[in-house]
């Protein structure tokens, strides 16, 4: 008896099943890269994304003194909860010894 009805089903079970296995790990693989995926864009669309939105500029030659103000604004959709801002003074394209002073006049937007 070469062709036993219950050893062909097992065989045909057993590689039913290792082809099963084998779709599954492909699947779950797929699923993490677009997972990884979504995360990274969520991240990405939902962050503060801060920057200046106009500088403007106050002379006064007699007390020697150069104001600059800069608006910065939030352009993304999260709010931020830090800002560090950092500005290196050049005059005539060579560094300056000045020391810049900050003054925030803004207001907290939530």
């Amino acid at each position: 008896m070469p062709y036993d009805p219950i050893t062909i089903s097992t065989i045909f079970i057993a590689v039913a099943t290792g082809v099963n296995v084998l779709a599954t790990l492909l699947l779950w693989t797929a699923t993490k890269s677009s997972v990884d995926i979504a995360r990274r864009v969520f991240e990405a669309a939902n962050r503060p994304y801060v920057g200046i939105e106009g500088i403007a500029t106050h002379k006064y030659p007699s007390a020697r003194k150069l104001e600059i103000d800069c608006a910065l604004k939030n352009f993304g959709t999260a709010p931020a909860e830090e800002e560090d801002s950092e500005m290196t003074p050049y005059l005539n394209g060579v560094r300056s010894l000045a020391t810049p002073r900050f003054y925030f006049r803004g207001t907290d937007a939530h």
